[in-house]
């Protein structure tokens, strides 16, 4: 289980939708703009996960509140520090949740780190959708 703080050497994905990912695989620079409510954009630490345990992680805790996840975008977050702002997790650590936070006020200004963001994650790491195949036997 990850600590309370978080290393700069340290992973965090972004859970990607349909409209967040380019057919050639590059990440769509909105899927790491902040909600503009809180300013705060949400991902998930994947410290000592294997790929099956993120991907679980995507159905249980984003898929109900933002439709299916076909996708993420791993960053280190070194790269997010390197662009002057912050990870913060959530009080509970088994909840593998934070927020990047400390989003300038300008919106152009997010858009450009939001971009920056969105390079650093790409190409998005894509996920499987096993189908039931039937086998003669």
């Amino acid at each position: 289980m990850p600590g309370k703080d978080i290393h700069p050497s340290e992973f965090v994905s972004r859970y990607l939708i349909k409209d967040n990912i380019r057919s050639d695989g590059v990440v769509r620079h909105g899927a790491f703009l902040p909600s503009s409510s809180n300013l705060e954009l949400s991902v998930f630490r994947i410290f000592n996960l294997s790929n099956e345990e993120i991907w679980a992680l995507a159905v249980e805790k984003v898929e109900p509140a933002r439709g299916k996840v076909i996708g993420r975008g791993d960053i280190r977050v070194s790269g997010i520090i390197e662009n002057s702002l912050r990870v913060a997790p959530d009080e509970d650590p088994e909840s593998r949740h934070a927020g990047i936070v400390g989003w300038p006020d300008d919106r152009n200004h997010r858009a450009t780190l939001a971009k920056v963001l969105a390079a650093l994650a790409s190409p998005a790491k894509m996920r499987e959708f096993s189908t039931e195949q039937t086998h003669p036997s």
